[in-house]
Order: C-alpha cells, then structure tokens, then sequence
C-alpha cells in the first residue's frame, strides 16, 4: 500500500449484500416465530450454514457476541455464586457476561507468547467453586486447548470459547468454537465476520442447544417448519 491509496473501507458489502437485505425485508418473516412463508427463515438458513463452516452439528444466532456469552453460560450451568475463570487481558464483556448471570468471574494471567488466557495460571485459579473456564481466543491467537481441554477434565469445568476474534481460525485441525462445551462469536462491525450488531452461539451438545435456542429468545423453541 502507497501513500496515495487509501485504507480499504469497512465493512465491505456489495450489490448482493443489498439484493438479500431486500429479500429479507419482502419476505414477511422479520422474527423467530414468525409466520412460515414456504421456506426456511434466512436466520436458519445462516445458522445450518455457520454451523457446517465451524465444524458443529448446532449454532444460534443472537443480537450480539455479549448476548452469546450469557446464554452459553447459562446453558452450561452457570448459576449465582459459581466461579469462572476468565483471562485478564480481554474486552468488557467476558467479565460482564458472567457477572450478568449472578457467577464471579475470576482474572486470570494470560501467557506472554499468545496474550491469551495461561493454563498454568487457570490451574492454579481453580477451587471449589470454580464451574467454567472462558478460552478467550485474542487477535488471532488460540489458547492452548489441548492443555485446557486436560485442565477441564480434570476439575470437572465446562470450556466457553470466545471466539470473536478467530473467525475461520483453527486448532490442529479443528475450527476453533468447536473444540469447547460451547462458544460465542461476535458479528459486531469491526469483526471478521459482521453483521453490524450480532452474534451466534454454537456448540455439538443437542442438550445445550435446546437451552441456547430457548434462552435466546423468551422460551420459545425451534418451529416444525423452520
């Protein structure tokens, strides 16, 4: 890049970007129990197709990566008084998530070669109160979760991947949001993946998408048709 070109803007959309924002608006479905008009809601159709990309049999949209921390950890059994282990170095909201659902979260040091949350220092985090451990992935690095996955087995936690940075980004051979008991994805403006404001939830537990899905959105579950 030269002095004579400018940064490119962001986000980036196109006349197909407005074509579907079109057919979205005439489609006479704006919600979750909307009326069924023929055809799978643009929501499914975008959570089946999410859900294939990160390597999960389940993922559920929300309004945004904050809502998708707070009904994961509500489905994973998060409740007042229990502890989760978050990293120090993270935004706002992984700390607000968990304060959110009446749990405490606990700061924990990252490790200086990924600035993401250290094993080490989770395990020595971790008491009896301890229910989950949140896996930040930050800037574009991954939390060991081959380490983490050991960790949480061995004290019986369930792992929350934040994964709103990592869009696409993978462990091994795994995308990362498939790797935990869950994960959350941000779709705000400045993400990889945007949609303005929003979010998704994924996770491989049909259980713990029954409450995903319920959670989000007042109770109500998914509709026969779609």
């Amino acid at each position: 890049m030269t002095d004579a070109q400018p940064w490119p803007a962001w986000p980036v959309h196109t006349p197909d970007t407005e074509r579907w924002l079109l057919e979205v608006v005439r489609s006479g479905r704006w919600a979750v129990s909307g009326a069924f008009t023929g055809r799978p809601s643009y929501e499914q159709e975008f959570a089946d197709a999410f859900a294939r990309f990160i390597g999960v049999p389940y993922a559920v949209p929300v309004c945004n990566g904050s809502a998708a921390l707070t009904v994961a950890l509500e489905a994973l059994g998060v409740r007042a008084g229990d502890e989760v282990l978050v990293p120090g170095l993270t935004w706002v909201a992984c700390a607000s998530a968990v304060l959110r659902v009446g749990a405490v979260p606990v700061l924990v040091d990252i490790s200086p070669k990924t600035l993401c949350l250290s094993v080490e220092a989770a395990a020595a985090s971790v008491t009896p109160r301890t229910r989950a451990v949140m896996a930040v992935h930050l800037h574009g690095s991954a939390v060991d979760m081959d380490a983490l996955t050991e960790l949480a087995r061995r004290h019986d936690l369930a792992v929350l991947e934040d994964c709103s940075h990592v869009h696409g980004a993978a462990w091994r051979d795994r995308r990362l949001g498939s790797l935990g008991d869950a994960a959350a994805f941000s779709l705000q403006q400045t993400k990889l993946l945007t949609s303005g404001e929003g979010g998704v939830a994924t996770t491989s537990d049909p259980a713990v998408h029954e409450l995903l899905y319920r959670k989000r959105a007042d109770g109500r579950g998914p509709r026969p048709d779609a």
